[in-house]
């Protein structure tokens, strides 16, 4: 990466460290341009040193920055753009406290490449013990899971990790770190012996016979081996990613905290994986298993005490999930497939008391539950019904999700089961904070259950509903603590629905989507007080020759043509309105003007119409292919960034789940792309937030136009793109085998960064197909153009109570 000018320098230094120069204190202008002189232009080192020095509890002062000036002087002796980035870091390194130096270093045990997410980093933290106890007082779980956020969080700001999915709320979802960076967890984590890595791509690697955590990094080598001076009783923390067969006796690494399974390989139903020995771990307190094998799993697993997480949700091919896990006393995070709950009660004896046995797990925080296309939709409402008794009146529950499998796409499956539930009759859950019911589940509720009223700490609400109505409204506008909330809709309401200025007082974050049907909707002055977001989708348009019948207090209200179909009066909060339709309209036009009413102090409208493409003359056109499936991709976001990449990526001619950034299709507006003349078109990507740092090859293109053989991609490829302006991009490609993806990587972030690309813009790449430079790649990149649509008039109050339309999903943000 070539160095920064002066002053993109020093205004990366100063934004970072004081918002900008000019908010610098004077005297401490002079000896902050001699630190990022002495940063030579290096991103990650400025960066690095401006984070370190904010993070400073006592604030930014003269001495810190002469002592940081002082220590660079004297470190930094290297001419080497390399070697200097990597004494800065250093540097930055030996000031962190004891506490993050630990969690740093816990990355060395995932690969190259790897996409981290914080929540399943935080509960390996605290089963590592890495999280302090105040001496003389036993500390909650939660606590520490808490207190192991922070530290996540602190990282971030220091920019020793890079994070990749940021949510609505500017909270970090997942991170990776860069490469820099991880080349100096990996040294430092050698020299203390923190972390031992067996990697198959690394030879003559000397391993020490004392290893406290061991991360064997196989891949598809058939031949590997665990070390065999390794003493597997001493080890606490094992990861393990490669084929079955390499993987070593798991009975023999008795002192266990920490299991972390990725198998892969082939091997048929019956004769599956023995992975009965996991029994024998009795201190294990985490264990994960991803795997596309059958596994074995121990008969009994009551005797695993001090287990507190347990995540089997990947490992598709189980022969069965033993029910005596329900006695276990310290179980607090729970993920597994739904169908499991069944299983359990037709193993026991009296399904009525295996039911109220499902009481047992009493200290359970968190449940995620995964819902799978292949089951009869009595065996879903039989799952559903013991999840009902599981949930019913829990003590601690504090999180549940009920979800589709993680290894189908994110769209609702042509022929799933759907099961559509009350749960009015459960007790309430008093905890709850968090209550998510995906679409792709297929698992539609009546109404808002009449308990939902009782959730003093709900926070966090996704829901499908069979309808809506205004007394659902008035059960979800009581919730004080709701911050989010995404409410599906199958069939639009006859009746009006209001959204008053009482209740609502925290919410933020509000998507409400109508998978059929029209609906009236009318938000009124001051309604939702605090809302940051509102996200609206509809599946439909009203047609100019048809006027509209709803029902206000029974009686009968016709909704007039010309007038607007949603009311939006003053929301003092609002920073982001959107609004998407999708389905016929006679006049494109008119529908623009009418759709909807927006009072002149909210943000503008954005607004998006499925299956249009438009030209920056006006024009509009109906798009002539319109994927039916791309309303659902949409719709689960969230969900497809919870997956592996290579399955979130679409192509053109299938249903996927990459996410697209918007639902019209216009017509992008070219800003480096030069003539195609001689050149075959390969691929198109739309970005998402996920490919600012790395972009996420889909599989076919990348086996297609960018063959990997297994030589190559031990150091990766180079792959040699011209620009528009001729520039010559040299990106490095791999494949990431922890994560079954196509990557590049290197100087990516450079490109994007240089062609001014964010999410929604898309890039291209095409080959020459001339004699003279047969094979050369090009790239081209295009940004959103923004669609011209006519400026939507402010009606009246009176004229604007008129109603309604559907469309297609939001990019959730949650």
């Amino acid at each position: 990466m070539k160095p920064l000018d002066d002053d993109y320098s020093r205004e990366l230094f100063f934004n970072r460290l004081f918002g900008s120069r000019s908010d610098c204190p004077e005297e401490f202008l002079q000896v902050s341009d001699e630190i990022v002189d002495l940063c030579g232009g290096l991103p990650l080192a400025i960066i690095n040193i401006a984070s370190h020095l904010a993070s400073q509890q006592l604030g930014v002062s003269m001495d810190l920055l002469t002592y940081t000036r002082d220590s660079l002087r004297s470190y930094l002796l290297s001419d080497s753009t390399s070697e200097r980035t990597r004494k800065i870091l250093n540097l930055s390194y030996n000031n962190l406290p004891d506490h993050l130096k630990t969690c740093l270093l816990y990355f060395s045990m995932y690969q190259e490449g790897s996409i981290i997410y914080k929540d399943d980093l935080v509960k390996q933290w605290v089963a590592e013990g890495f999280i302090a106890t105040l001496k003389g007082k036993e500390q909650d779980q939660e606590m520490m899971e808490n207190t192991a956020g922070i530290y996540f969080d602190e990282l971030i700001d220091r920019r020793f990790i890079q994070p990749l999915y940021i949510n609505y709320n500017n909270k970090v979802v997942s991170c990776t770190v860069h490469d820099v960076v991880r080349d100096l967890i990996a040294h430092s984590s050698s020299e203390e012996n923190f972390v031992t890595v067996v990697d198959y791509n690394q030879k003559n690697v000397a391993i020490s016979h004392k290893v406290r955590r061991l991360s064997l990094l196989f891949g598809e080598a058939r031949y590997a081996k665990t070390p065999a001076n390794i003493t597997k009783a001493q080890v606490r923390s094992l990861r393990f990613f490669g084929l079955f067969e390499c993987m070593p006796c798991i009975g023999e690494f008795k002192l266990l905290h920490v299991l972390n399974l990725q198998l892969s390989g082939h091997r048929d139903d019956d004769d599956p994986i023995d992975l009965t020995g996991i029994s024998e771990l009795f201190q294990l307190k985490y264990l994960k298993i991803a795997s596309d094998v059958c596994i074995k799993l121990p008969n009994r697993m009551q005797d695993l005490k001090f287990l507190e997480t347990l995540d089997i949700m990947d490992a598709t091919r189980l022969t069965a999930v033993p029910w005596d896990i329900i006695n276990l006393p310290h179980l607090l995070h729970l993920t597994l497939q739904i169908d499991t709950l069944q299983d359990w009660i037709g193993s026991m004896n009296d399904p009525f008391n295996s039911l109220c046995t499902l009481h047992k797990l009493n200290y359970l925080q968190d449940l995620h539950v995964i819902s799978s296309s292949i089951h009869h939709s009595y065996h879903l409402e039989r799952s559903m019904e013991a999840l009902g008794y599981l949930i019913g009146g829990h003590g601690n529950l504090k999180t549940v999700v009920m979800a589709h499998g993680s290894s189908a796409r994110d769209t609702v499956v042509p022929g799933a089961p759907k099961v559509t539930i009350s749960w009015d009759r459960i007790a309430c859950p008093q905890l709850l904070q968090r209550f998510e019911c995906s679409r792709q589940s297929c698992i539609i509720f009546n109404r808002i259950p009449i308990w939902v009223k009782e959730l003093n700490n709900l926070c966090i609400l996704k829901i499908v509903v069979k309808e809506l109505k205004m007394s659902c409204v008035r059960i979800l506008r009581e919730l004080c603590a709701l911050t989010d909330l995404s409410l599906y809709v199958e069939t639009a309401p006859l009746d009006k629905i209001f959204f008053r200025k009482r209740g609502f007082s925290v919410l933020k974050y509000f998507k409400l989507r109508f998978m059929s049907g029209i609906a009236w909707l009318i938000f009124e002055e001051n309604a939702m007080p605090n809302l940051w977001n509102l996200k609206l989708v509809f599946n439909a348009i009203p047609r100019m020759d048809q006027n509209l019948v709803f029902f206000n207090h029974v009686q009968p209200a016709i909704h007039k043509r010309g007038t607007a179909v949603i009311s939006l009066e003053h929301m003092p909060g609002l920073r982001e309105i959107s609004a998407k339709f999708g389905g016929g309209a006679s006049d494109l036009e008119y529908a623009l003007r009418t759709a909807v009413s927006n009072h002149p102090s909210n943000p503008a409208i954005k607004i998006e119409l499925v299956g249009y493409s438009t030209n920056v003359a006006g024009s509009r056109k109906r798009k002539q292919h319109q994927d039916d499936s791309l309303k659902d991709r949409l719709d689960e976001y969230d969900e497809g960034l919870k997956r592996p990449a290579n399955k979130r990526i679409s192509t053109s001619g299938e249903s996927s789940s990459r996410v697209h950034a918007a639902e019209i299709v216009p017509r992008l507006v070219q800003i480096t792309g030069g003539g195609d003349e001689g050149r075959e078109h390969l691929f198109d990507m739309v970005l998402t937030a996920g490919d600012i740092h790395q972009l996420l090859l889909p599989k076919q293109y990348a086996d297609k136009y960018f063959p990997l053989d297994s030589a190559a991609n031990k150091k990766g490829h180079i792959l040699n793109c011209d620009d528009s302006t001729g520039k010559s991009w040299r990106f490095r490609y791999t494949f990431v085998s922890s994560s079954q993806e196509y990557v590049i990587l290197r100087k990516w972030s450079r490109f994007v960064k240089k062609k001014g690309l964010d999410t929604g813009d898309t890039v291209s790449f095409s080959r020459s197909v001339g004699d003279a430079a047969k094979g050369k790649l090009f790239i081209d990149s295009w940004k959103r153009a923004k669609i011209p649509v006519p400026e939507i008039p402010i009606m009246p109050a009176a004229a604007s109570r008129a109603a309604v339309s559907e469309s297609n999903s939001c990019i959730s943000s949650l």
